[in-house]
């Protein structure tokens, strides 16, 4: 099992926004890494910066919970993940019905760079009007990895939460 769970933890994973001009990585559990095509950020607005930035997360999060499946499948050792079962079980409906509501929220420590998620599912960017004047690029993109950092441990923290309301497990 140590080597599954060594394998989860350093998961890697890639993505691009449609369009391009924005990429990212996640590493591990909550390591972000967000790089920007030559030119893009010069020619960009905080608005449509936003919307690659939403796709962008969207994407990651597909990638990310495909491969921890994929890895679990394939070194789990006959390991299966236990998804909730809402239709058997009470506790399962509850859980599921709660999570889609979860807000996370990672926010840069500059104020500039604001990042949510509710449910996983929705994703909300907001960049603060003359950032992309103020900061420079490498500037920028560590700002947006701090926020989706914090983020990412909002979220961690929020499951951890419901799971001890809804199933009496220790956080």
């Amino acid at each position: 099992m140590t080597a599954l769970s060594d394998r989860l933890e350093n998961l890697h994973v890639h993505a691009s926004a449609p369009g391009g001009g924005v990429h990212g990585e996640l590493r591990g559990a909550s390591g972000v890494l967000i790089y920007l095509s030559t030119g893009f950020y010069r020619q960009s607005t905080e608005r449509e910066m936003e919307h690659r930035l939403e796709q962008l997360g969207r994407l990651l999060w597909v990638n990310r919970t495909r491969l921890y499946r994929e890895t679990v499948e394939q070194f789990g050792d006959g390991l299966r993940i236990e998804h909730p079962d809402p239709e058997r079980d009470p506790a399962d409906a509850a859980f599921v019905e709660r999570r889609a509501l979860l807000v996370a929220r990672g926010t840069s420590p500059d104020g500039r760079v604001t990042i949510a998620v509710e449910g996983m599912t929705t994703w909300r960017v907001t960049i603060s009007d003359y950032t992309l004047r103020t900061l420079d690029e490498s500037s920028f993109t560590r700002t947006v990895e701090i926020a989706a950092g914090r983020m990412i441990d909002d979220q961690a923290m929020h499951i951890l939460q419901l799971k001890a309301q809804v199933y009496g497990e220790p956080t």
